[in-house]
């Protein structure tokens, strides 16, 4: 019975669902733009990737909507949730990178939804802050 209740204890659990939608805006005046998305779990020390979205496209705004995932995080009791968006929609035809500084926090239980409003264009600078450890890297 001991060796039962150490295992309960000790043993890693998933956490329960968290549903992702980004909805990113660009502006009628550019033609064709790209993106790079990435959606992470931000930690002190190391930032888990959960989402990965590269696009094109000739529309002016653009929705994503991803199946629920399940992060892990042992010790918090909250999640912190940021975004990091490479893109060139700009009237200068330059990528530039949107990473907010404050991240958006939810709860580890129970389900919730995260969702991320970018308004892209003409927004950004020309570098972006490494999601995990490291420089800066141009965007």
């Amino acid at each position: 019975m001991k060796i039962f209740l150490l295992f309960l204890l000790f043993s890693p659990s998933l956490s329960d669902p968290i549903d992702f939608e980004v909805f990113i805006r660009c502006d009628r005046s550019i033609p064709y733009w790209c993106a790079d998305l990435t959606v992470y779990e931000a930690d002190d020390y190391r930032s888990a990737v959960l989402i990965t979205q590269m696009f094109c496209t000739s529309d002016a705004s653009k929705n994503f909507v991803y199946d629920p995932i399940y992060p892990y995080d042992g010790v918090s009791l909250q999640y912190e949730f940021n975004y990091q968006l490479r893109h060139n929609c700009t009237s200068n035809k330059k990528r530039a990178c949107i990473q907010p500084d404050i991240a958006i926090d939810a709860p580890v239980d129970g389900r919730h939804s995260v969702p991320f409003y970018i308004k892209a264009y003409n927004t950004g600078s020309s570098k972006c802050r490494n999601v995990g450890m490291g420089p800066e890297q141009d965007a």
